[in-house]
Formats: C-alpha cells, sequence, structure tokens
C-alpha cells in the first residue's frame, strides 16, 4: 500500500499569450494504491487525482485544470518468468473547468516475460 500528496505554488513566464507577464501556479496531486498478492495471482489498484490553477501574476486564479485516473488489473504467473496481466484504466481530464477529450476508458490484455 503506498499514499502520496504533493502541493506547491510556483511562477513561470507566460509563453502563450505574453512572454513578459509572469504566471501564478497552483498545483496539488494526490496519488494512492494498493497490491495484493495470493498464490500465482497478484490483484492491483491505483488512484490519481491532480488539480492545478493558472493564471496571471496578481489576477483572479482561474478555473482548474485536473486529470483523475483509475486502474485495476490482475496477474497470473503462468510459469516462471511469464505472466498474464488483464487491466482496466480510466481518465477524466478537464481543461479550466470544461471537459477536455482526451480522456476515456480502456481494457488491456497482454503478457510478460523475463529472462
Amino acid at each position: 500500500m503506498a499514499v502520496g500528496y504533493a502541493d506547491g505554488n510556483s511562477f513561470a513566464p507566460d509563453t502563450i499569450t505574453d512572454i513578459s507577464a509572469n504566471m501564478d501556479i497552483e498545483g496539488s496531486v494526490l496519488k494512492a494504491g494498493i497490491s495484493y498478492v495470493t498464490g500465482d495471482i497478484t490483484l492491483a489498484v491505483g488512484v490519481t487525482s491532480g488539480e492545478g490553477k493558472d493564471s496571471n501574476f496578481g489576477a483572479t486564479t482561474t478555473a482548474d485544470d485536473s486529470k483523475d485516473t483509475m486502474s485495476g488489473s490482475v496477474t497470473y504467473a503462468v510459469a516462471s518468468g511469464v505472466s498474464a496481466v488483464v487491466g482496466y484504466l480510466t481518465e477524466d481530464h478537464n481543461d479550466d473547468g470544461a471537459t477536455a477529450t482526451t480522456g476515456g476508458s480502456s481494457w488491456y490484455v497482454g503478457a510478460t516475460m523475463s529472462f
């Protein structure tokens, strides 16, 4: 099991609209995950929630930018050095409070081999 949290503020030049203006950037991220092994099977679940705000220095902070993810997987040890994996991932993205088109969900099936 693991949990992590970070929070901070920074300044950077506004490279999009006015390079001479400074941007005030505020952000935070929370990550958590858990993994459980029983015999030949490993179960894993993880979540990430990140949020950021960016605005011209001294201006009112804009709406949030955010990214939230959730994933889960089951790994089965087929033989020594060979594992099969089935997993799921979902992501939600927001840019200045509006839903971005880059989020979504997916299933994946795969295998890993180590020598």
